[in-house]
């Protein structure tokens, strides 16, 4: 079984001690032998090379929809966490065509990235399932979401993950640093890559914009 994780791993995480693990490292555990191995890869991105020049879309379509086709042979059901954003839309237009995706959202119906993410699930032909995130349902899972996780920090996140495994899913896919593979901003990211970037990171300050106040024009 493969497990990636994206985020900070929380002092009452079940598998809180995943963080002894270096970046993009290997864990085998041989039930026979009673074995636990930790293997290095090369594949830790903070550690390769940017190679120099404008990348070549084609080559990264390529490789995108290389991965996308990967994840559909791992088996079980795969979701496409669908928020409109360039990620999860790069996701959608490079999955498989002959392969099922079915999508979701959550969030009031006339938000922004709920009616692009139904609109781009229309196009492709995909199911659309929207999580709406009323008071009760989060008053209903605050429980649960701290037993899971300590406190909640985004509880639309976890409703939405609890209808996709509800509605039978074993996974969800949303996007990766599509924007940076694309020469976008890559504000978060781009002092793994670069010196610059870090120094840019000191003297620069980012401001994100509402969704909601940018429109669906955007």
């Amino acid at each position: 079984e493969v497990i990636q994780l994206g985020h900070t791993i929380g002092d009452r995480y079940p598998v809180s001690g995943v963080r002894r693990l270096h970046a993009a490292s290997v864990l085998c555990w041989d039930a026979r032998a009673a074995r636990l191995e930790i293997r290095a890869t090369d594949h830790d991105p903070s550690r390769l090379a940017v190679e120099p020049g404008v990348p070549d879309p084609d080559h990264l379509a390529d490789l995108i929809e290389a991965a996308c086709r990967r994840l559909t042979r791992l088996g079980g059901r795969i979701a496409n966490l669908q928020s409109g954003g360039f990620d999860s839309r790069l996701v959608l237009a490079a999955w498989p065509p002959e392969e099922p995706l079915s999508c979701y959202s959550y969030g009031p119906a006339d938000l922004a990235d709920v009616a692009v993410g139904a609109r781009l699930a229309e196009v492709r032909g995909s199911s659309f399932c929207r999580v709406p995130l009323s008071p009760e349902a989060v008053a209903e899972a605050f429980d649960d979401m701290a037993l899971f996780g300590g406190a909640p920090v985004y509880p639309n996140r976890y409703l939405a993950a609890r209808q996709i495994h509800q509605d039978g899913f074993g996974a969800a896919v949303d996007g990766l640093m599509g924007d940076l593979l694309m020469g976008g901003a890559g504000f978060k990211y781009q002092r793994r890559f670069s010196r610059v970037g870090r120094y840019l990171e000191l003297i620069h300050r980012f401001v994100d914009g509402s969704v909601r106040r940018i429109g669906l024009d955007a």
